[in-house]
């Protein structure tokens, strides 16, 4: 009786040392720009499994809670927007996969209108004509003043 005491005593350690551990993975593991939402989520899956099979399973909506806040600047408005009263059930999360899509596909449309902008204006440099530069972007403008060092006479929209 006694060495079934001092087993019971020992895992008791060992299982609130592991609750420890886990419970501090889970509050410090954050999404990086490297990361896909699949990787992200997986590793917070894998987590509170762990949690779950030494008898503390985590509360959906706590899980939800970490998941957000964990997510980075990225995901920030998302983050707001979703932790907003009502928050979301666990079963809301297959909404990052969206936009984690949208998000990719944003930033490379972004980055070919500031490309085509730039072509525009190297295009021009050196002809003795007025330039008409369209705004798409607040940054164009900057990037066509930088280059050509001095401001447009014109503005054409």
């Amino acid at each position: 009786m006694q060495l079934w005491n001092v087993l019971t005593e020992a895992f008791l350690q060992a299982s609130e040392a592991r609750e420890f551990e886990l419970q501090s993975k889970i509050q410090f593991h954050t999404k990086t720009d490297t990361m896909s939402i699949t990787e992200y989520l997986t590793k917070f899956k894998t987590i509170f499994d762990q949690l779950y099979s030494i008898g503390k399973p985590v509360p959906d909506q706590r899980k939800v809670f970490l998941l957000f806040t964990n997510l980075g600047p990225t995901y920030e408005a998302f983050s707001i927007t979703m932790l907003k009263p009502h928050i979301p059930s666990y079963s809301d999360i297959p909404l990052l996969h969206s936009h984690e899509l949208r998000s990719k596909h944003n930033k490379s449309a972004s980055a070919i209108n500031h490309s085509m902008a730039f072509t525009q204006i190297q295009t021009t440099k050196g002809r003795n004509k007025e330039v008409a530069v369209i705004p798409l972007l607040p940054r164009i403008r900057d990037l066509y003043q930088h280059h050509k060092g001095t401001p447009p006479t014109n503005h054409t929209i």
